[in-house]
């Protein structure tokens, strides 16, 4: 049995195993991508989710901040369409501005107003958002723990924000709802930090953190959003508008319609692959990708991503290399809270319950400092035959396959201490 394992943006290898060995081929979502996704930008801005068409939302002379998250698919198609609805009914272009992410800046996102004509695209404002620049950000109040809450000061001091970001499982890494687009995501690295600690990706905290991202989004009087549900690589399933509640409980349905599955059984080898381009090819899904395959994967089992990541090591990251107490590290890393936390710590925590291996553009030295086992395209073949059974996990970064004999909020196998 020969099976096309794809990832990156147009890279392929061949999987050839028994059928016998191959327990489950969880291959792209369940649905058909988008084919004109300006259309349906269109439609979901003209007839939203629980509120009023966006040409009623805005007032000419209203301030008006896009604040668009990290990985959205298609990101300038629906910025553009968006900007357009805004213009036609008054507001200008002077009092628009475009907020992005760091991270989409660092991992070559493309131009997200490069589909305006070159006199809109120099009219509106477009800010990076950095969380350690204190100028740039407004305090809004406290946390039910008494931590102070910053947000970026456009969207404070803005008449209408409309986020746009990427839905995700529930169970997604790193993912507290359909406010988390807003808060922590324009915050201050404080509260960012809070967000990618270990204790985030607990049932108890990650409840907490979910419900106060929605109440910030309440205090700055967010009501409107557009949400994209991905699909394999860049493209797109769904595009939904609408009241943030709204939108996410549609949302949540579609993604777990898609992205979903349950297998027979955990098995001892997961290979989990990550399509599209330089946006999803990052440690972010890196991370998810790694905490997917740990829901299927057998104790002491292998895992094998198959990426086309260059993106170079963060602080955390780079404490992993040559580390011989990774427990010690890990206590670091949860103290420190750098950007890359999440991945760092899913890579220390994978590589202490059993051997992962990787695909990517990266030096091989780094990867085995890292504590993984560099592989080319040509090998994986031969490393499943060396397994009872396996399992394939296509898009494992927006993913989530689950055995049939396991039930409730997913586990992970306990790692062992290695030190």
């Amino acid at each position: 049995m020969v099976s096309v394992l794809r990832y990156g943006t147009d890279l392929s290898l061949s999987l050839e195993l028994p059928q016998t060995a191959l327990w489950a081929h969880c291959d792209a979502p369940r649905g058909e991508p988008l084919l004109n996704v300006a259309e349906a930008v269109d439609h979901a801005l003209t007839a939203p989710l629980e509120f009023p068409p966006l040409s009623q939302a805005a007032l000419p002379g209203d301030k008006v901040v896009l604040a668009l998250s990290q990985g959205v698919p298609q990101a300038p198609t629906i910025v553009a369409r968006t900007i357009e609805v805004l213009l036609t009914n008054g507001v200008s272009a002077p009092d628009i501005t475009l907020l992005h992410t760091l991270a989409d800046l660092e991992a070559g996102a493309p131009d997200p107003l490069e589909q305006l004509t070159a006199e809109v695209r120099g009219s509106i404002t477009r800010s990076t958002h950095d969380p350690t620049d204190r100028r740039s950000l407004s305090y809004l109040a406290a946390t039910a723990q008494a931590k102070p809450i910053y947000i970026n000061r456009a969207i404070h001091d803005a008449d209408l924000v409309l986020t746009i970001g990427c839905l995700r499982l529930d169970e997604s890494l790193g993912y507290h709802g359909i406010s988390s687009n807003l808060f922590p995501t324009f915050s201050d690295e404080a509260n960012l930090r809070r967000y990618r600690s270990g204790k985030s990706c607990e049932s108890a905290d990650r409840k907490r953190l979910r419900k106060e991202a929605d109440e910030v989004s309440w205090l700055l009087g967010v009501q409107f959003t557009i949400q994209v549900v991905p699909g394999a690589g860049t493209q797109i399933l769904h595009v939904l508008a609408g009241e943030l509640e709204a939108v996410f409980r549609e949302g949540s349905e579609l993604c777990a319609a898609a992205w979903s599955y349950r297998v027979p059984r955990r098995a001892d080898l997961v290979i989990a692959t990550i399509e599209g381009d330089a946006t999803q090819q990052t440690w972010d899904n890196f991370a998810r990708a790694m905490a997917a395959a740990s829901h299927c994967v057998s104790p002491g089992g292998a895992i094998a991503i198959c990426t086309d990541l260059a993106q170079p090591c963060g602080a955390a990251l780079q404490q992993l290399i040559g580390a011989e107490d990774l427990d010690a590290v890990l206590d670091e890393i949860g103290k420190q809270g750098p950007a890359d936390a999440l991945a760092a710590t899913r890579l220390a925590k994978a590589i202490q319950r059993g051997k992962v291996f990787l695909i990517s553009r990266l030096a091989d030295e780094l990867i085995e400092d890292l504590g993984m086992v560099p592989l080319a395209g040509e090998q994986i073949s031969r490393l499943a035959a060396r397994y009872d059974g396996s399992i394939v996990l296509a898009n494992a970064q927006h993913a989530l396959a689950l055995p049939r004999n396991e039930v409730g909020e997913p586990q992970l196998v306990k790692p062992k201490s290695r030190r």
